[in-house]
């Protein structure tokens, strides 16, 4: 039995060789193309994914920078958007004072000159859209978080411009005629004071006093739009400093 093993071993490896050496030219030259073939293939399949890993890695890295970026512009926006809220509610104030004093028979008092010069003001709402519109050139789908881009969208595209749009209405508010009834009965003094020219005449004024009234809703409107946006600020900002690491 073990010579009869060794003997069909030995012809098998005999066989196996003599197969292998009747291999053709042509076969052989088709054999190494393909190996050739797989090797260039693998190593563009590597180069591409290496590519990929790469691009991937910029972008990642840019919209860290943009999105960092844009956190630095909404504090700046924030500071602008508290300055205006504040000189909006004082405004809201001296028209109530004033209001007060013209329905009443109260005695006149010094404070009544700021009070009088603060009925009418101008806010103009000083926002940094640029890394917002770096971001759009480049690509909105660059943030990769749906929940944050949504909101970065909604609070520039929304937000802002609901703030403007109450500020034009009461920019208008203020030339069409605010200031012209302001004017006809009031001495503006320096540092944004003013003085009635004659207390009886503006009490027995309803043009005045219903001036006084449609601004102060319209500027209502405006702090509320403010307060708002305030809020959908403080939120974004808060949603940029967990999506950076800050």
């Amino acid at each position: 039995m073990i010579f009869q093993s060794t003997n069909i071993t030995t012809l098998l490896r005999f066989l196996f060789k003599s197969k292998r050496n009747e291999v053709s030219p042509e076969r052989k030259f088709w054999i190494y193309a393909s190996g050739e073939f797989f090797l260039v293939f693998l190593g563009i399949l590597i180069a591409l994914q290496v590519d990929n890993w790469n691009h991937n890695r910029q972008e990642r890295k840019l919209e860290k920078v943009l999105l960092s970026e844009m956190r630095a512009n909404l504090e700046q926006d924030l500071v602008d958007i508290d300055f205006n809220l504040l000189v909006k509610r004082n405004c809201i104030q001296s028209n109530q004072v004033v209001m007060e004093y013209l329905d009443t028979d109260l005695p006149w008092n010094d404070s009544l000159i700021r009070h009088f010069g603060g009925l009418i003001q101008g806010t103009v709402f000083v926002n940094n859209t640029s890394t917002y519109e770096s971001l759009k050139s480049i690509g909105i789908d660059l943030v990769r978080n749906d929940e944050l881009r949504q909101l970065i969208t909604f609070v520039y595209s929304a937000r802002y411009k609901h703030i403007d749009a109450k500020e034009a209405e009461s920019l208008q508010a203020n030339f069409d005629f605010l200031y012209p009834t302001l004017k006809q009965h009031l001495e503006f003094l320096p540092r944004g004071e003013a003085i009635p020219l004659d207390t009886l005449t503006i009490r027995q004024d309803p043009v005045f006093r219903s001036d006084l009234r449609t601004y102060r809703h319209l500027v209502g409107l405006a702090i509320t739009a403010y307060e708002i946006t305030r809020q959908s600020v403080v939120q974004l900002i808060e949603q940029l400093e967990i999506e950076v690491g800050m």
